[in-house]
């Protein structure tokens, strides 16, 4: 016969096991990390080039809507109501990739013979990400030199989007660079003495 203490550490190793078991089953599932920084890019087009007495843009500040500035991406799923991806995440916080994006671009647009770079303050006021539809950014910015006073501009930016959080990200970052192009348009303009552009020029 066999004794029961004999079967105890047995038990209580399947116990153990079990309920090692469990606890993997319960995990969490990998969380996976978005930029809005894009890769490098080619030669800028001379649709993006500056005016050659700006030496550079100067991003100054971003700010965004407290909904979505957190670290889950953040989809909206109706008129009322917002979806946090608990399994997706920016790869830092809303606000710093906006200006990560940004900043990349501007650093693009370097040129001339001054050192008084136009500065940039961003305001974003909508960031809208709507699965299988469309991605949208709303943003009003200034664009401000010494000497030349500041222009307060605004752009909205939509594009299409599939249900994948990828292609809402990609889709952003093409907001994105529209906002680029819009900023640096407006630069142009306050250099000369014009107003905010009605559109942004195209890339080449």
């Amino acid at each position: 016969m066999i004794n029961a203490q004999a079967r105890a550490p047995s038990f209580r190793a399947l116990m153990v096991f079990m309920l090692l078991a469990s606890l993997g089953a319960c995990t969490s599932p990998q969380v996976r990390f978005h930029t809005l920084v894009p890769l490098a890019e080619g030669e800028i087009t001379n649709s993006e080039k500056i005016p050659a007495d700006v030496s550079s843009l100067r991003l100054e500040s971003v700010t965004v809507p407290p909904q979505v500035d957190r670290s889950e991406v953040v989809l909206r799923t109706d008129d009322s109501s917002l979806a946090i991806m608990g399994s997706d995440w920016w790869g830092a916080s809303l606000s710093e990739e906006i200006r990560s994006a940004l900043e990349t671009r501007f650093a693009r647009f370097k040129a001339g013979n001054s050192e008084t770079p136009v500065r940039v303050r961003v305001e974003i006021i909508r960031f809208d990400l709507v699965s299988n539809q469309y991605a949208l950014l709303e943003a009003r910015y200034q664009v401000l030199r010494q000497g030349d006073g500041q222009l307060t501009c605004k752009v909205v930016a939509s594009a299409q989007a599939g249900h994948e959080i990828n292609s809402l990200v990609i889709a952003q970052q093409s907001n994105l660079a529209l906002l680029a192009r819009h900023a640096m348009a407006a630069s142009r303009a306050l250099t000369e003495g014009g107003g905010c552009p009605g559109k942004a020029p195209e890339p080449e």
